[in-house]
């Protein structure tokens, strides 16, 4: 039994492993860890070139992933050959990567992707567009030219904008976080952006309705992670009672990005005061984070039998990574009271899998998870063909929803399951 070896260690080792569940948990995990690194990039990028993009079911994932110069031709020259093949989508996702490389390898990143030539690709959605990609790329190039105060006014500008757009605002809002990106971390230029975060953060929100102030307050949540501001946890946690899913999303990665025990610290005192819809989104944090210390938090959350599922799975994960015998043993107590068909308990199951296989602790158990992990892709997989068999059919005329009323994640489902919409038809 290995119990010493730190969970990032030994997943950093299975990235090219022949069961697909261990390297795809290993690269869910790393993939925003905050101590991923090129070296991790340079092992994702040698498995493709091995054996190909399908090699990973969420490769996507890796496009968080830093990238160096030696990467970028690396993978330039595996999507010129996925395109040779045939392949669309994959290398269109991959392509993705190149807006993750640090702001000086930016002009290295735009010359490669022009030299592939793929304007005219089409991989069937709108945001892998080449074109789209291309001015990504182009507003990050000219956001490492802005100084802190221009950066400051063009975010102000948009968000401005943003108000009086009449469809979700998707491209203005990439803008934005490409150039929150680009603010200083230190000096003078720090303190003037946090004044600028602060100042939005406390503007009021207009609850039920789009209000004037709702993007800025929007861009200042991504501003507050961005610039590492773990004072403002309580300023997020309230802002979570709003309920409006781009505001939830972007106050989880405001948590992740903080990485931050002061932070995390917060939420888990707020935790029995959180909205349900607060804990499900934070409870990534900590899964995605792998902090040391909050063990006795997580036991408490997993015995809580009034928890929401969704929560718990998640809050069981992060227990799981700690990688400690009491810790793998108590997961798989709260495993036991879980129908063992329920997808969600099948992927707690297959994390506790994996520690049993790496950390070679009860083995016993190994064979029967392993099954129904095999179980559950074989129906992916029987899926995933009878959906493309119909490609090509005609499908018949769609309802319009357009009127119809929005459904709250946490709402029952209208469709009559009796589940919750989030976790039903949403």
């Amino acid at each position: 039994m290995d119990f010493s070896t730190p969970t990032l260690t030994l997943l950093s080792n299975k990235l090219g492993d022949s069961d697909a569940s261990v390297r795809n948990l290993c690269l869910d995990v790393i993939h925003k860890h905050p101590q991923r690194s090129i070296k991790h990039s340079k092992e994702v990028l040698a498995q493709l070139a091995l054996h190909g993009p399908d090699f990973y079911n969420y490769g996507h994932q890796a496009v968080k992933l830093p990238l160096d110069e030696e990467g970028i031709q690396q993978l330039t020259t595996l999507c010129r050959s996925w395109l040779a093949d045939g392949y669309v989508e994959e290398p269109a996702r991959y392509l993705r990567w190149l807006l993750n490389v640090d702001r000086t390898l930016l002009p290295t990143a735009k010359e490669a992707l022009t030299d592939l030539d793929i304007m005219d690709l089409d991989p069937g959605f709108n945001f892998l567009m080449p074109k789209c990609l291309h001015k990504d790329l182009d507003v990050a190039l000219e956001a490492t030219k802005l100084s802190d105060d221009e950066i400051l006014n063009e975010l102000d500008q948009l968000t401005t904008e943003m108000v009086h757009c009449d469809e979700f605002p998707d491209e203005r809002q990439d803008c934005c976080k490409l150039l929150i990106k680009n603010l200083s971390q230190a000096g003078d230029a720090i303190e003037t952006s946090k004044a600028k975060t602060r100042e939005w953060l406390g503007l009021s929100y207009t609850a039920n309705e789009e209000g004037p102030n709702d993007w800025k307050i929007l861009v200042a949540v991504t501003m507050a992670g961005q610039l590492k501001m773990d004072d403002t946890a309580l300023q997020l946690i309230e802002l979570l009672k709003v309920d409006w899913d781009p505001m939830n999303e972007d106050i989880q990665e405001a948590f992740i990005c903080m990485n931050s025990k002061v932070a995390l610290d917060t939420i888990s005192d707020q935790w029995a005061e959180l909205p349900e819809h607060g804990r499900l989104y934070l409870a990534s944090a900590f899964r995605v984070l792998l902090p040391e210390g909050f063990e006795a938090f997580y036991n408490r959350v997993l015995d809580d039998e009034t928890e929401d599922s969704f929560t718990a799975n998640t809050i069981a994960h992060a227990l799981i990574h700690t990688g400690q015998q009491q810790a793998l043993d108590h997961a798989q107590g709260y495993v036991n009271r879980l129908d063992p068909d329920d997808v969600e308990a099948l992927q707690v199951s297959e994390a506790l899998y994996i520690h049993y296989i790496l950390r070679d602790y009860q083995t016993q158990l190994v064979v029967g998870i392993k099954r129904r992990i095999s179980q559950r892709y074989q129906r992916i997989e029987e899926r995933r063909v009878e959906l493309e068999s119909g490609f090509g059919q005609p499908k018949p005329p769609k309802e319009s929803i357009n009127n119809a009323p929005k459904v709250g994640r946490n709402a029952p489902c209208p469709c009559g399951s009796g589940k919750k919409h989030k976790k039903c038809c949403l």
